[in-house]
């Protein structure tokens, strides 16, 4: 009887180190990572006031709308006592400092596993008027890794 007893209790942790296994080993759902470039070559920036991204499925279907991109400086320049450079978002005029002069670069994942996905960025003023605006080529989706390169490029949208 102790036999039995030994036996079913090894069965049942045999069982529960393999579907912890299983769960570590990716059989588990798959993870998507964008990494979003969003830049521009417009200087006349001094009317923006906050960046919105958006992102729609394949369909069209909204999956993200209007989030703001929170701005993210490099901090107080200890040189001047100023605020450094933004490194990503935008806000009081400012963009943030890339290569390409952009928004910056930002990182989204999803937990799909199949599809594409678009970005889209609008710069607004304080009156949540367009001024600059980008979408990206749609994104195929595949899962991490490596992450997804998405390039978004601001055009002047005009006007006072």
């Amino acid at each position: 009887m102790r036999l039995t007893t030994r036996f079913k209790k090894s069965l049942i942790a045999a069982v529960l180190v393999a579907a912890g296994g299983l769960g570590l080993s990716g059989c588990g759902p798959d993870y998507a990572i964008f990494a979003v470039t969003v830049w521009g070559d417009q200087s006349d920036r001094d009317n923006i006031n906050a960046c919105l991204l958006s992102i729609t499925d394949e369909g069209g279907h909204a999956i993200v709308t209007n989030f703001p991109l929170e701005t993210v400086s490099s901090g107080i320049d200890p040189a001047t006592g100023e605020l450094g450079r933004n490194i990503q978002g935008c806000a009081n005029g400012q963009m943030a400092n890339n290569s390409k002069t952009g928004v910056g670069i930002f990182s989204y994942s999803t937990s799909r596993t199949s599809g594409s996905l678009t970005f889209k960025i609008d710069a607004v003023d304080v009156n949540s008027k367009v001024r600059e605006t980008g979408t990206s080529d749609p994104a195929g989706i595949k899962a991490y890794p490596p992450e997804i390169l998405v390039d978004v490029r601001m055009t002047f949208v005009g006007g006072p």
